[in-house]
């Protein structure tokens, strides 16, 4: 484990951390021979990422954050980086109000919190033909694109990267073992 004293680094370190697992989580099925995965977990490390990516944007560029700040933040402005990612991240892909509403309200906090979803939350790991990270029936159901999301995350992270001036370097695989693949 490593100390950062500036939150981009430990935040990008965290990030490069989750988007591995998820990876992990979407490419492993749950049950042999099926086409399942491990859509909750990744869905709750994908909010996470948004949350954080989310509060580099609050002014809807990026900005530097120090660690202090946000230890010191009100959780109540927590829904405010979903709103800011969305600007940044998907205003061509889905409304604002699906996204904050549905996504945060009934996917992401509840997945986090309560470990279920919203009755009108659906996840699929299958790829939307249009791209698209959200998408709404007529009767208002939500289906979020897990393999959508984790490329749109996968780069809104590395704009954020070129934005803070960090680097992008993915970690080295882990072995079975859990020692470090050369």
């Amino acid at each position: 484990m490593s100390r950062y004293n500036d939150y981009v680094s430990f935040a990008s370190f965290t990030i490069k951390e989750n988007l591995t697992i998820v990876k992990y989580c979407l490419e492993t099925p749950k049950r042999k021979n099926t086409d399942s995965c491990y859509g909750m977990s990744a869905l709750i490390l994908l909010s996470s990422i948004v949350d954080t990516i989310g509060t580099f944007y609050r002014t809807g560029q990026y900005q530097t954050i120090t660690i202090e700040e946000i230890c010191n933040e009100d959780l109540t402005s927590v829904k405010n980086h979903f709103v800011k990612y969305h600007n940044r991240f998907l205003s061509e892909d889905c409304e604002q109000n699906d996204f904050v509403d549905l996504f945060y309200k009934c996917a992401r906090c509840k997945a986090t919190h309560n470990s279920v979803l919203g009755p009108q939350v659906i996840l699929t790991k299958k790829v939307d033909k249009n791209k698209h990270v959200l998408s709404k029936d007529k009767a208002g159901n939500l289906t979020i694109h897990l393999f959508e999301l984790y490329e749109n995350v996968k780069q809104a992270f590395k704009t954020l990267q070129k934005e803070s001036k960090q680097v992008y370097k993915p970690e080295r695989p882990i072995s079975s073992t859990g020692s470090t693949v050369q």
